[in-house]
């Protein structure tokens, strides 16, 4: 599931702003532990923390490129799992090249964390290769997908104006689209078919 940054608690936000997550949604996952580990690669390093719901705890770091023969933070050499009680979360991913961050945590702080929204919207066929176009793909690349399913270009515009009016895509003025968080949310919950 993913959620908007915005609709998370404010001291919450305030801790995925310190670990450097930019983007505008972060996904949440379901689970009673989680393994801090984590291999960096050319640019990057491992974060990892667990915290409280008031955002109390503290953010490690692995090494830039990974575990190497000079260093050893935790991150870097985790040997196993960290249990999430209720009432902790934990933030893992990477910084540097590559920025991502996922949160973890057990489902009853989840829902305390995470307002459920249920995006309950029947798709066709045609709009689920949209929707799922702009979640996987480049914009440069969605046209060529939508020839290879057979898709014209009066099909893609009744389906972009469905999923715009559902909320699932966003269109700014000069015509771009982009998924939404609901959007990202309504594809986990349907089978892509090709």
């Amino acid at each position: 599931m993913h959620v908007e940054i915005k609709a998370l608690p404010s001291h919450v936000q305030k801790v995925i702003t310190k670990v450097k997550h930019s983007g505008r949604d972060i996904e949440c996952v379901e689970c009673d532990t989680v393994n801090p580990e984590y291999y960096g690669n050319d640019g990057s390093r491992g974060v990892f923390g667990i915290f409280d719901l008031n955002g109390n705890g503290q953010v490690h770091y692995g090494s830039w490129g990974g575990p190497n023969m000079f260093s050893s933070p935790a991150v870097d050499k985790f040997d196993h799992d960290v249990n999430l009680p209720d009432g902790k979360f934990a933030l893992k991913g990477s910084n540097g090249n590559f920025n991502y961050i996922k949160l973890y945590a057990n489902a009853s702080t989840l829902a305390e964390l995470c307002p459920q929204k249920d995006v309950d919207i029947e798709l066709t066929n045609i709009e689920r290769e949209v929707l799922w176009a702009h979640k996987g793909l480049k914009s440069a690349y969605r046209k060529e997908h939508y020839y290879k399913h057979k898709i014209t270009a009066a099909q893609l515009e009744l389906a972009l104006d469905s999923l715009v009016g559902n909320g699932l895509i966003k269109r700014n003025k000069a015509g771009a689209t982009s998924i939404t968080t609901d959007g990202r949310n309504t594809l986990e919950s349907v089978c892509h078919t090709f």
